[in-house]
């Protein structure tokens, strides 16, 4: 396909690790730089959807002459063929809602509304300013380290449009 720039684009495999650490995004046309295991937790790497089998979207370029690109890698929460989540999005989730269960300085009413709340941070859809703006509010009246750590896991797999709400702008 060609682009703005008349090159042709194109789309690479990407090799994850379980928890989601990134291992190479070029994992097709560099399968050298492949691992079986992460470097840094010793997870097995990945380089499918566990439920469909369809590759993990890499790198995507343009081959145009003259135009040199950088960038930079971040794993994809879900699967763009089955819709599933990724393993390292499972555990992310599975984890935030654990913790907030157990959070100092809120309610029963409290900890199920933010539990709730964390499902939509992933998605962008018309939940995630509702789930954004109550995670904030709820977040500031906790006491002790959970609430750091809580968004500590959160804002690795929340949504652009989260993140845009849930971070200070410039």
């Amino acid at each position: 396909m060609d682009n703005l720039f008349g090159g042709e684009e194109w789309e690479d495999t990407a090799q994850i690790c379980l928890n989601g650490h990134p291992i190479n995004s070029t994992a097709g046309s560099n399968p050298n730089l492949n691992r079986d295991f992460c470097e840094r937790c010793g997870q097995k790497t990945i380089l499918e959807c566990p439920t469909c089998r369809t590759r993990i979207r890499g790198y995507r370029g343009t081959e145009a002459p003259g135009i040199a690109y950088t960038f930079e890698y971040e794993p994809p929460a879900y699967c763009h063929k089955c819709g599933s989540a990724f393993p390292w999005t499972e555990k992310s989730l599975n984890s935030a809602k654990a913790l907030a269960a157990e959070l100092e300085g809120l309610t029963e009413e409290e900890r199920r509304t933010l539990a709730e709340s964390i499902e939509d941070l992933v998605h962008d859809s018309p939940g995630t300013a509702l789930a954004a703006t109550r995670f904030k509010k709820l977040l500031a009246k906790v006491k002790g380290p959970g609430g750091a750590a809580l968004w500590e896991i959160v804002k690795t797999v929340a949504s652009e449009a989260a993140k845009r709400i849930l971070l200070p702008g410039p």
